[in-house]
């Protein structure tokens, strides 16, 4: 009773620690051996780890489902043969989540003194793949605002260290000079960043939206 096609199923389960190197291990413990090789991956968490997924499941020819990422590269055209993405794409949220933003909110759109604040390669504002989808959904809806990209200023915090905000907070400092600063951030940072400046939010709390963007689950 059961199964599939009268087969049973056995869920096997690893630990990548949301580390893509030991993902590929992992995938190709799962998909390579000789009497318990798994028929399909599902559920592997966060786009590093996702990307690796995918790379390894293509040569296989081994079904990767529901990936819990919304990278682009996870739904090309033509899509991938064996991978199954089940979730929006992350530049679509953010998309809809700035144009929610830019259509309710009774501020004015300032031009020059908006912020993404993502996840990066590094603390400096060099955003890595993740931060990167999110931050092309939010600079192709304020194009449309007539909000250059080149104005959007840009924090980040290590993928690794999703807490290690300290450096992101001195560039969002810097940078927030009007009256009406706009930020668009992921939620475990936020949060992070929220409890780093209580003065700063204190005082701009009338005027700061807060988007709260993708979030990576297996990093959160």
């Amino acid at each position: 009773v059961g199964g599939v096609n009268g087969r049973k199923l056995e869920l096997v389960a690893k630990d990548d620690a949301y580390n893509p190197t030991l993902t590929a291990k992992n995938v190709n413990e799962l998909v390579s051996g000789d009497d318990r090789a798994v028929f399909a991956l599902a559920g592997v968490m966060g786009t590093a780890p996702a990307i690796e997924a995918m790379k390894i499941v293509s040569a296989k020819k081994v079904m990767l489902f529901g990936p819990a990422t919304g990278f682009e590269a996870l739904e090309p055209d033509p899509p991938q043969r064996y991978v199954f993405n089940i979730r929006p794409r992350y530049s679509q949220e953010t998309s809809q989540l700035t144009r929610y933003l830019l259509e309710t909110s009774s501020i004015a759109i300032p031009e020059k003194n908006i912020a993404v604040f993502g996840q990066g390669e590094d603390d400096q504002g060099k955003l890595d793949v993740f931060g990167k989808s999110g931050f092309a959904g939010v600079a192709a809806t304020l194009k449309g605002a007539g909000v250059d990209e080149k104005d959007i200023a840009v924090a980040s915090y290590p993928g690794s260290q999703a807490a290690n905000v300290s450096t992101a907070v001195g560039t969002l400092l810097r940078w927030a000079a009007s009256s009406a600063p706009w930020i668009t951030a992921w939620l475990r940072p936020l949060a992070a960043m929220v409890m780093a400046l209580p003065v700063f939010l204190m005082a701009w709390s009338r005027t700061l939206p807060l988007t709260m963007g993708a979030r990576e689950w297996g990093n959160s």
